[in-house]
């Protein structure tokens, strides 16, 4: 430090012969007295250390000196000497790597800089602050076996001085799984004086995986050997006693790193069959049994049987013939087929009229002797039966009815003795002519039952599923509220032929018209869209308030505690049971904390690969949904259903940043390990978690684009385009009801669709869940985005 000042002006009488220096805090090495006004230097000051200088003009002839004059607080700049020593770097999992080095104990305020970069990208280097307290960090999100260099340097305050870089390490991330084992081999031991045939199976451990510890293996058989141990800590040999003769066994191993929770892939023995079995004790059995399978009903088959034995064949035993029996029609194949007549050709309901044209040439066999539709006005019935049994009252003909004036009457639709006429038996008209002016024959609610009757037993049925005059198009979707703790038995639900109620339109719009059309509707005068929303918000309350729709299973004394919100219930018959193979998504609302452990039962059992999260979980200080993962990364929590517990460890948590716009992102993407203890197979799942959503409202297009491209993207990387996503938001039907229909639209419009029908979705969509697109804004929404899709897709 060179400290300079001024001489003082002339005083009449004084002699300045030299000065008085000093310091605060005190510099040993500062002259005390100088005779000039500098500049006087100091070496080797302390660093980041605030000085003041203090000067007096002296007369010593007088002794007398004047008073004192000081600088302003002067600073030091920070000092960093050496380099940060130490720096290593270990493997914590496929994507996670942690760094620890030694304390730089440097005197001024610092901290320490961090800069990482996969090999052959040091132009993309990133960044890590860390605390001048801690000597270690970890760096997440990392690719699998990746080379990574990194550097530490400390920067220190006042001036951000920056010290040397450190030594660059490098470490290698971990493969995503384990190694796998090797040359699985099947033995087998012959006991014939017991008449027991043995296993054994031998595997080599897998070449080490660095960071990976292998603790046991996994063993399964197809087919499943009750006796094999499913888990084992050692490479075998293992030995299953008492397997099937004659038969082709396949074992699979998998070896398994118990403390990160990861099974490497399979590896898996050739085909093995088991060598034939004959015992030496020769045993006399006097009866067997032979179970055929897969025969065809009311067919007359014939059986012989011969003795085999090496090469030689006795003589084949006297034929015997035996007819099986009649085969009932099964509720849900009756139901299907009565189905999907009604959809293709619709029922034509008048003022006065129900008109019928049901094709059911399906059911013509040979066995089958009579078909009759039975039907009842709704307003007899004591609400909608749950179940048709031998104890429903017995059939009437329309005679009948017209006397007692009350109960079902069957129609003949088809007999045996009437093939050749069987398509003109098929068209029925309800209401006409024989019974205009009767009460039961106006268009009163209907319901619709078969009843199919063979030579041998009476089989009263019904149907399976509700009938709508719409149905969702490619897309079921399955709601759950609540878990069901037991199946129920199959139901025969009926049919509801409904009188002419508000007629639903059609909202189609031709593709090259939709955009013009969107911004005339979404003008501020234009009452379209809130003319369409009141539609078909009045068709689902019809629907409800007929009975078509029910909520007496989620309004049950034993289920009210699983639901988020009292309005906002599941169907009955939309309870999650589901063909996975046709299903896209499960619509639920926010599990409850009583219900985590059902939740994430379902994803398992479901195989859902993506969770779609619309909502956060405080909005305006209102709890929306609770947290159902770990909060920490790495962090493990255990959730129980029914007695099960399933662990649930959160891997990661990025937040996906716009990369056209680089926008701060809306969607946070979090991965999860998931592992049942009935189990051993542990699942990845990706949640979706879109944060810029308002309640009841709706996001901006360029939020929601984003979105939706994430989305789509998760579903491509994951390679999980077949496979089921679970979408939720609060209550499960405003925001996620928006999100699927969104959903449906987009590959409408990639499948090359000429029409729009926004409306038509919708209320396809609250055929499975009530107030899907909860509000009209979220409706007029739809219309807003698709018109910018469309035009982006030109």
């Amino acid at each position: 430090m060179t400290v300079r000042w001024e001489a003082p002006a002339p005083s009449d009488g004084f002699s300045i012969t030299h000065y008085h220096l000093s310091s605060e805090p005190v510099i040993s090495d500062l002259p005390k007295s100088v005779s000039t006004t500098g500049p006087i230097t100091v070496a080797d000051v302390n660093p980041c250390t605030s000085y003041v200088f203090t000067v007096r003009a002296y007369d010593a002839n007088m002794h007398i000196a004047s008073d004192p004059t000081s600088s302003e607080v002067f600073e030091t700049s920070a000092l960093v000497r050496t380099a940060v020593e130490g720096l290593s770097v270990t493997n914590v999992d496929p994507r996670t790597q942690s760094l620890s080095w030694k304390n730089a104990s440097l005197s001024c305020p610092f901290f320490y800089r961090i800069q990482y970069w996969p090999d052959g990208f040091d132009q993309e280097k990133k960044v890590l602050i860390a605390h001048s307290s801690v000597t270690y960090t970890s760096v997440d999100s990392l690719k699998p076996e990746t080379l990574y260099h990194y550097q530490i340097q400390a920067i220190a305050s006042p001036g951000l001085i920056e010290g040397p870089m450190s030594t660059e390490v490098t470490m290698r991330t971990m493969s995503e799984k384990p190694n796998a084992p090797t040359k699985v081999t099947v033995e087998q031991t012959v006991n014939r004086d017991v008449g027991q045939i043995n296993l054994t199976v031998r595997w080599e451990a897998p070449a080490p995986s660095d960071g990976f510890s292998i603790t046991h293996y996994h063993l399964s058989s197809e087919p499943v050997i009750s006796d094999l141990p499913k888990s084992v800590s050692t490479t075998g040999p293992i030995t299953v006693a008492d397997v099937n003769p004659c038969t082709s066994y396949v074992f699979t191993v998998r070896a398994y790193d118990a403390n990160m929770h990861i099974a490497s892939d399979p590896t898996s023995s050739e085909v093995f069959e088991t060598s034939a079995l004959v015992t030496n004790e020769i045993r006399e059995q006097k009866q067997a049994q032979f179970r055929s399978t897969e025969l065809k009903s009311w067919r007359q088959y014939k059986y012989e049987v011969q003795l085999i034995s090496g090469d030689q064949y006795s003589k084949p035993s006297v034929i015997e013939d035996c007819t099986t029996a009649p085969e009932p029609v099964a509720p849900s194949y009756l139901s299907q087929l009565l189905q999907l007549g009604f959809n293709l050709t619709m029922p034509t309901v008048t003022g006065s009229t129900i008109s019928l044209n049901l094709n059911l040439d399906a059911l013509q066999t040979t066995d089958m002797e009579n078909l009759t539709l039975r039907v009842q006005p709704k307003s007899e019935l004591n609400g909608i039966p749950e179940v048709f049994s031998d104890n429903v009252p017995d059939a009437q003909s329309w005679e009948d009815r017209k006397r007692t004036g009350k109960g079902p009457w069957d129609i003949l639709i088809s007999t045996s003795r009437m093939r050749s006429v069987s398509q003109q038996t098929h068209s029925i008209v309800l209401g006409e002519p024989q019974c205009n002016t009767s009460e039961y024959c106006k268009s009163v609610p209907l319901y619709v039952m078969l009843a199919l009757v063979n030579s041998c037993m009476l089989a009263l049925v019904g149907l399976a599923a509700l009938f709508f005059f719409r149905q969702p198009k490619q897309l079921p979707v399955a709601t759950v509220n609540a878990p069901v703790e037991n199946k129920p038995p199959e139901v025969i639900t009926p049919i509801i032929l409904d009188e002419p109620n508000i007629p639903v339109e059609s909202f189609a719009v031709p593709i090259d018209e939709f955009p013009n059309y969107a911004q005339q509707c979404l003008e501020p005068n234009d009452k379209t869209l809130e003319n369409q929303y009141a539609k078909i918000q009045a068709a689902s309350a019809k629907n409800e308030a007929n009975g078509i729709l029910t909520k007496n299973d989620a309004s049950s004394a034993n289920n009210r505690a699983l639901n988020r919100y009292k309005d906002i219930l599941p169907f009955g018959s939309k309870v999650l049971t589901m063909d996975r193979k046709t299903v896209r998504f499960i619509a639920t609302q926010a599990p409850l904390e009583n219900t985590f452990g059902d939740f994430w039962k379902m994803v398992l059992d479901q195989d859902v690969s993506i969770i779609v999260m619309l909502t956060n979980l405080q909005e305006a200080g209102v709890t929306k949904a609770h947290q159902y993962w770990p909060p920490d990364e790495r962090e493990t929590k255990i959730y129980s259903s029914n007695g099960t517990d399933i662990a649930v460890t959160l891997r990661s948590e990025i937040s996906e940043e716009d990369a056209n716009t680089h926008r701060n992102s809306v969607c946070i993407v979090r991965k999860f390990s998931v592992v049942s203890a009935a189990e051993s197979n542990v699942v990845t799942v990706t949640q979706l978690h879109f944060i810029n959503w308002p309640d009841h409202g709706s996001p901006t297009v360029t939020d929601f684009e984003q979105l939706m491209k994430t989305f789509h993207q998760l579903q491509r990387n994951t390679k999980s385009g077949d496979k089921v996503t679970l979408v939720h938001c609060s209550a499960g039907v405003g925001r996620t009801g928006t999100f699927i229909t969104a959903d449906i639209l987009l590959r409408c419009l990639k499948a090359g669709d000429r029409w729009v029908d926004i409306g038509g979705i919708v209320q396809n969509l609250r055929l499975c869940r009530m107030c899907m697109v909860q509000k009209s804004n979220q409706y007029e929404f739809l219309h807003q985005y698709m018109a910018k899709m469309i035009d982006e897709s030109k």
